[in-house]
């Protein structure tokens, strides 16, 4: 909500009336005057050929799209890197509609759409199978995806790189209470966090 917000905030215009006083007449003179000089100017202007874009703004939007490529083609490789771990893996499909992938060369447990993906040795881990349900439960890898796309267009903002950052903050915060109030062990899930954290690296 606050990314569609930021979107939509520059498109609203404020309007403020006030009330307008008269002018004296040699004011109206003053201002048509004016007018017909600008009009002159315009019509000079105009002649004399079409007017160039500055250079700056050129290498500004040439700087925007370049940024903008690279974000959405780190975007694609992460996303193809992703669906192929998921169509070299064993895919069983589970009770509740989604799919679980073993695949050896998965260190750490993810989850994407309706997939969980992990490697032979946490697929039958309770606790790592109750985390992954939970993201795909709520929709994470759909915000995920929408924050990655928005990010192409804000990649010079420092404050999009903080908000997805925080945005898998939250998102493991909420996995992590889905699996304690699902009756886990809290010392036994936080071994087990930590000892991905170890292997991960």
């Amino acid at each position: 909500s606050s990314i569609v917000l930021s979107l939509v905030l520059p498109l609203c215009v404020i309007t403020i009336h006030k009330p307008a006083g008269f002018l004296p007449a040699d004011n109206y003179n003053l201002i048509g005057n004016l007018a017909f000089s600008k009009i002159d100017q315009t019509a000079t202007s105009n002649s004399a050929g079409v007017p160039t874009t500055p250079w700056w703004q050129i290498t500004l939007a040439t700087i925007f799209f370049i940024g903008m490529a690279v974000v959405l083609s780190r975007l694609a490789l992460s996303l193809n890197s992703v669906l192929r771990v998921i169509r070299t893996g064993v895919c069983k499909k589970m009770e509740d509609g989604m799919e679980l992938v073993v695949n050896e060369a998965v260190s750490t447990p993810f989850s994407w759409m309706r997939y969980i993906v992990t490697n032979q040795e946490d697929k039958d881990n309770a606790s790592v199978i109750l985390h992954e349900k939970c993201h795909i439960r709520l929709h994470h890898s759909l915000e995920i995806l929408f924050v990655n796309i928005f990010s192409s267009l804000q990649w010079f903002n420092p404050a999009i790189w903080m908000l997805k950052e925080e945005l898998t903050s939250i998102h493991e915060y909420q996995a992590d209470e889905f699996v304690l109030s699902s009756g886990i062990d809290r010392k036994e899930y936080q071994y087990l966090l930590v000892r991905k954290a170890g292997s991960s690296k």
